[in-house]
């Protein structure tokens, strides 16, 4: 008897679509309109440049990102507009007005879990 059960996920996309330019492009006018967006900083690492002989090196530090300190707000916050907006176009502005209203879940409290509560506080959403 096996101990594995193949379940199919019904709800699935039919088919991925590659993030494209313009994808980054509203992504970025997106977070450029939130009024607490700022570019990460670079560290530099002169000292590990010289030991892998580069000419420099830095290092993006995402750590003091928003509000979770993670790179993760990034993509959560563009699909949680995108689900409340649908699909014109993003602004920060129409996502803290939305025309309707939604409970966002997921299933972790890693990272990725707390950049979701974080934005839906943010938003006025619940999640």
């Amino acid at each position: 008897m096996s101990s594995v059960k193949w379940i199919e996920n019904k709800l699935n996309a039919p088919e991925y679509r590659p993030v494209t330019a313009s994808d980054a492009r509203a992504a970025l006018e997106f977070w450029r309109g939130a009024p607490f967006y700022a570019p990460s900083p670079l560290v530099r690492l002169p000292g590990a440049a010289r030991e892998l002989g580069l000419g420099a090196l830095a290092l993006k530090d995402e750590g003091r990102r928003f509000g979770p300190g993670s790179f993760k707000l990034l993509g959560a916050g563009c699909a949680m507009a995108r689900a409340m907006l649908g699909e014109g176009p993003l602004s920060w502005e129409a996502a803290s007005n939305p025309p309707r209203s939604l409970r966002f879940y997921t299933a972790t409290d890693g990272n990725h879990g707390r950049a979701v509560a974080y934005l839906a506080r943010l938003l006025g959403q619940r999640a």
